[in-house]
């Protein structure tokens, strides 16, 4: 008993090289179970060091513990191909496995074929845009990735997983900042970054550039002038400002005679880079009213509110940028000064005229009004109604005569306008309540998920019907920019299983097959997670219906038939094991990594 007690103190307490060294006397004394019993007592409260580890499997081994000693070797295995170290010391621990366990060269072979698969089809399903199935595929494979396999699937997995992130231009930074200068297809870089972060950048903005030549000139890109814009970034504030000879201090400006956007790098006050770029795609928007008006200049409000429209874009790692949603911090301003009745009224934005920008409080003014002209909906049939008369507005601009309340209301409250509004108050009172009874709680109301899930249902139902003027496919597409807005919101068991539903007829509707197949793969994995209730019937037609849109696609055949093949050579060994005798722990761990990769399959 004192011995025991001994044992346990020191294992508690001591430090590895303490334990390694005690274990390894008392092996070596032939006391194997005194062993096992110091060295069960340091794992169970820590991973583990492939020494004890090793340490342990021979204990284990004198008592006759087979099982658990093939466990633990090969656990020390495991340590070892993760540390990197050398191949012959990783292939001693494996012959030890191998004089262990009377499956285990098979098994060794069964699991390199499953993470070789694995990662064949995760590149072909990449390749062949899949990008949800394999990044889950991948996730799922890089624990049991070791070696030489490791490498190629942390690449692939950080390629898949660029397609669901935002940008973060400061992520796995290689290099010093210095100065740099190079050219993107639309612009001119000059930055004081490092070189991995000036090259995202110049791709991300490159992503924004398609969003501009959208909204100004209808994606017709034979309206652009070919200069190109620099875009100067500086190592901080203070630098940048050094360059600035107007009032106030401001995070980032437009030079149109320079051509030049500057900015300054944010984490030189310990701020995300992001917010850097949220003042890039503000301030290079005003490049294309330059364009616009010959340099003329444009109305503070749309020339301000659409750049502030444009702080809303998100950009995603893989090239893609999001329609702007709502930036919060603008909505918040906008929703206190409205419901306060302080700062600038929609009048008094319309109607300020002098050159360049207005007032900081009548930022968030100019961001409702451009909002609300780029989004507002016509609740009867779901047009965007007034985006027409905001891009007839864009033309008149280099007219000259485009300053002023009155330019205002004779552009947007003529007598066939879209609200009806009879004066420029029934239009402000209109536009107030919009924004605090529709887009404020829809963003950050206690309801939001309730009305958000009604839109998602108005998009269906009209797309279903026919009934509205709006195209089918826009409406797919809004209904889809909805179950991307739902993620973000807490939903009920009943509500997920209606959003993926939906999902999934949106994405086939819009003849996003793959795509589709993926969202249904997905909420049978949900629904194993016992996350959202399907019926078996239900089940069973979604699992028809996922292999229908599959069908024509060899890559996704090609998985499902090498999974269903390794998991026929899986349970084979299981069975073999059982023959064995008593292997129940060395059984156990093959089914669970087996189910892990080939999960779903319904096979084990």
């Amino acid at each position: 008993m004192l011995a025991a007690t001994l044992l346990l103190s020191l294992a508690a307490g001591s430090p590895p090289q303490a334990i390694t060294e005690r274990a390894k006397a008392l092996l070596a004394a032939g006391s194997s179970a005194e062993a096992a019993e110091l060295l069960e007592e340091r794992l169970r409260t820590e991973e583990g060091t492939a020494e004890l580890h090793e340490l342990y499997s021979e204990a284990l081994e004198g008592l006759g513990r087979s099982d658990e000693s093939a466990h633990h070797a090969d656990r020390a295995r495991t340590v070892l191909a993760r540390s990197d170290a050398r191949s012959r010391v990783i292939h001693s621990v494996q012959q030890r496995i191998e004089r262990l366990d009377p499956v285990a060269r098979a098994r060794f072979a069964l699991v390199e074929d499953w993470i070789d698969g694995s990662l064949e089809s995760a590149e072909a399903l990449l390749d062949e845009g899949h990008t949800e199935r394999a990044l889950r595929l991948l996730e799922t494979l890089e624990p049991h990735a070791l070696g030489k396999r490791a490498r190629p699937t942390r690449t692939l997995l950080a390629r898949a997983r660029k397609a669901f992130e935002r940008v973060q231009l400061d992520a796995g930074l290689a290099g010093d900042r210095q100065r740099l200068e190079l050219e993107t297809r639309h612009y001119r870089l000059v930055c004081d970054l490092e070189p991995d972060v000036a090259e995202r950048l110049g791709a991300t903005m490159d992503d924004i550039f398609r969003s501009y030549v959208e909204v100004f000139f209808a994606g017709k890109e034979r309206r652009l002038q070919g200069r190109k814009a620099t875009l100067r970034v500086y190592p901080d504030r203070a630098s940048m400002l050094a360059h600035w000879d107007g009032p106030n201090d401001p995070a980032g400006w437009w030079s149109p005679d320079a051509w030049t956007v500057s900015c300054y790098d944010t984490r030189s006050e310990g701020r995300p880079l992001e917010e850097m770029l949220s003042t890039l795609f503000h301030e290079a928007s005003h490049q294309f009213f330059t364009m616009l008006t010959g340099g003329d200049g444009a109305p503070a409000w749309i020339n301000e509110g659409t750049a502030t429209f444009f702080e809303g874009a998100i950009a995603m790692a893989d090239g893609r940028v999001l329609w702007p949603e709502v930036p919060q911090k603008r909505l918040r301003a906008l929703a206190a000064a409205l419901q306060s009745g302080s700062g600038p009224s929609l009048a008094d934005v319309v109607a300020f005229s002098e050159r360049g920008s207005y007032p900081a409080d009548h930022y968030p003014v100019g961001w409702g009004l451009v909002y609300f002209l780029q989004q507002y909906e016509d609740p009867r049939t779901l047009e965007h109604t007034w985006r027409p008369l905001y891009r007839a507005f864009l033309e008149e601009v280099p007219g000259g005569n485009a300053y002023g309340r009155k330019s205002f209301e004779r552009a947007f409250l003529h007598e066939r306008n879209p609200g009806g509004y009879e004066d420029f108050e029934a239009f402000e009172a209109a536009w107030r309540t919009w924004v605090l009874e529709v887009v404020l709680p829809e963003t950050i109301g206690r309801d939001r998920a309730s009305r958000r899930l009604s839109r998602l249902d108005a998009y269906l139902e009209a797309a279903a019907s026919g009934s509205s003027p709006v195209p089918r496919e826009e409406l797919l597409l809004r209904a889809l920019n909805q179950t991307e807005r739902l993620a973000s919101v807490v939903l009920d068991a009943e509500e997920l299983r209606h959003v993926a539903l939906s999902r999934i007829d949106v994405l086939e509707g819009l003849e996003r097959r793959t795509a589709a197949a993926s969202a249904i793969e997905e909420l049978l994995d949900v629904h194993e997670e016992k996350r959202i209730p399907l019926g078996e019937e239900e089940i069973a037609a979604l699992e028809e219906r996922m292999l229908r849109l599959d069908r024509k696609n060899a890559d996704l055949r090609r998985l499902r038939r090498r999974q269903v093949g390794l998991l026929k050579r899986t349970n084979a060994l299981l069975d073999r094991y059982e023959r064995e005798g008593d292997w129940p722990l060395r059984a156990f761990t093959l089914a669970r990594f087996a189910a892990e990769l080939g999960g779903g399959n319904g096979a084990l």
